[in-house]
């Protein structure tokens, strides 16, 4: 257990964690406080020493849920006025669980074709949005 290598088997039903949890914690953000100090203390779960062993894929995604549903920050929720963090549309949500599933670098076009292309498109938009000439 804990070891990466043998637990590929596991990765449809950690990605079923998220996903049943994701209902919940998207359903609950209108309501939901932007930052709920009385849960502070799960986040003393997340620390302690190094372990000589990983708790394995399932309990690991399951701490992080339930300690990060608790804990995290609202940004995504309609009553955070703060900073601009990112994209809290339904579209922008899924698009970055595409970008962690596909896992794939921009580097340079020889690590990823597609990667470089999303790259090129969304640079040359946002060259266009503010307008600055080609190239």
């Amino acid at each position: 257990m804990g070891d990466p290598l043998h637990e590929q088997a596991e990765t449809l039903a950690a990605l079923g964690q998220v996903v049943e949890a994701a209902g919940p914690y998207l359903d609950g953000l209108p309501e939901r406080l932007v930052y709920d100090r009385s849960a502070e203390p799960l986040l003393e779960e997340l620390g302690g020493p190094l372990p000589v062993r990983g708790l394995g894929t399932k309990a690991a995604v399951e701490r992080l849920l339930r300690v990060g549903t608790a804990t995290a920050t609202a940004s995504a929720g309609p009553r955070f006025y703060h900073f601009v963090i990112g994209g809290s549309t339904q579209a922008a949500l899924a698009g970055d669980w595409v970008v962690s599933l596909l896992d794939q670098n921009a580097l340079a076009r020889a690590s990823s074709r597609f990667a470089d292309a999303a790259e090129t498109v969304t640079l040359d938009w946002l060259r266009e949005l503010v307008g600055l000439p080609p190239g």
